[in-house]
């Protein structure tokens, strides 16, 4: 089956479109890619929810079970190429969501290569999973992140994305424990580099 895609409501996409869209006709991005594109040519894709988890939260054999929903995230297309991705916070589902940012780059690169590699993972084409990201800020690390549902609930598949800290294979399939004992030893690691530098 699919890789499922959850919607988030029109008030996301439309602060997000809305941005975007103003920013180009007003020729204000920052950034390569996205001042360079026509703002006719821009497309909202692939939604997806992004989740954040501490430092503190990584602990024990499921710690990313603790990871928090914080943002919607939208890949930008122009025409059919991804050139960027976009990003907007909504606290809750009543709350009116708020622009956060756009990003291009070697992180947008690689989620549309993961979603692709993934894809074709043969329990992915078997199962059923809902698209999101994971992001670990105090470790460097963000994953694309298959989140198993459906009757059976198939294991979770987590898939480092770029740019990734040694120790993490970018577009490699992790199972849930393997990561788990990857954010362990690189919590471990970090403290222990700390240490050295104080």
């Amino acid at each position: 089956m699919p890789i499922k895609v959850v919607t988030p409501s029109s008030a996301v996409s439309n602060v997000i479109r809305e941005h975007l869209t103003r920013i180009s006709t007003l020729g204000r991005f920052r950034t390569r890619r996205l001042s360079a594109a026509a703002p006719a040519s821009l497309a909202l894709a692939v939604p997806h929810r992004v989740y954040n988890l501490g430092l503190s939260d990584i602990k024990g054999a499921k710690s990313t079970a603790k990871a928090k929903p914080t943002a919607w995230r939208y890949l930008v297309l122009e025409g059919s190429t991804v050139i960027a991705a976009a990003e907007a916070i909504q606290k809750s589902a009543t709350a009116k969501p708020q622009f956060s940012n756009t990003n291009e780059g070697a992180f947008v690169d690689s989620t549309a290569r993961a979603i692709e590699t993934a894809e074709q993972l043969p329990e992915v084409q078997a199962g059923q999973f809902e698209l999101a990201v994971l992001r670990i800020p105090a470790l460097f690390v963000i994953a694309l992140w298959l989140k198993g549902v459906g009757a059976k609930s198939p294991d979770d598949i987590f898939i480092p994305l770029e740019p990734a800290p040694q120790g993490l294979t970018v577009g490699e399939r992790r199972s849930p424990a393997d990561f788990n004992a990857l954010l362990v030893r690189l919590k471990k690691e970090r403290g222990t580099t700390s240490s050295k530098s104080s």
